[in-house]
């Protein structure tokens, strides 16, 4: 959350902005990181930033994988799931493990 906060007020500098409203933030499924946790991280290093009263929003990456066995993109719910149309395991994984900012608002 911390480089989250540094992005965005390295960005408040250069473009010229004083407050940020709203962070939306998108969370990969498969990056296991817990909604709450990011929360409370937010609250105490937004402290006194240009961030500190902003709300933070998540929307959800679905987990996704490419199987080398049959070629299809399957979709991943854990790290080592099968294959949904094959059954073979070794998915390798193209989606769901990033956390990165989507958008934010400001004043």
């Amino acid at each position: 959350m911390e480089n989250v906060v540094q992005l965005i007020e390295d960005s408040a500098a250069k473009e010229g902005f004083q407050r940020v409203v709203k962070i939306v933030l998108e969370i990969g499924e498969l990056s296991h990181i817990e909604t709450s946790a990011m929360d409370f991280c937010f609250s105490a290093v937004a402290k006194g930033t240009v961030v500190e009263n902003a709300t933070l929003e998540y929307l959800s990456i679905p987990g996704a994988g490419q199987c080398p066995h049959c070629r299809q993109t399957t979709p991943l719910h854990q790290l080592y799931d099968p294959c949904a149309h094959c059954g073979k395991f070794g998915v390798q994984v193209t989606a769901g493990m990033e956390v990165r900012v989507h958008s934010v608002e400001v004043e």
